[in-house]
């Protein structure tokens, strides 16, 4: 089974150390929060990649790639460069995002939480770094 996990070491939180607000969204990465298990479907080639928050608090993940039902790729979805998908996960919640098989998937994660598409809460690029921002 071939697949393409990255994680973006690229990303980097902003010099400013910033008071963590109501939604929790302090601008810091969180990617050691993540894990992630991958399941091969039984009935086709989806792999189905469990993410689920070890960390305290809540934090987003914004990822792309070969997302079953979808037609976007990375480069870009609502008000963002790279990043077409997040989801928010509350501490000890998991969630799932399927993958065509042998498909890529590229993530981030940061801290708190956010809306649907990128309304502020970090900055992503071409390359697919990534910037938490602190709201």
């Amino acid at each position: 089974m071939k697949f393409v996990i990255a994680i973006l070491a690229l990303a980097f939180a902003p010099s400013i150390v910033a008071a963590q607000n109501s939604s929790g969204n302090t601008g810091d990465v969180a990617s050691h929060c993540v894990d992630i298990q991958i399941e091969q479907s039984q009935y086709d080639d989806t792999e189905y990649f469990n993410i689920m928050n070890t960390c305290n608090g809540d934090i987003f993940v914004i990822y792309c790639g070969d997302v079953v039902g979808s037609n976007n790729v990375c480069g870009g979805g609502n008000n963002s460069v790279y990043y077409t998908h997040s989801k928010v996960l509350r501490s000890g919640t998991s969630s799932e995002a399927a993958i065509r098989g042998n498909g890529m998937f590229v993530w981030g994660a940061c801290t708190g939480r956010i809306s649907f598409g990128n309304d502020g809460h970090f900055e992503d690029y071409p390359d697919g770094s990534y910037r938490c921002l602190p709201r």
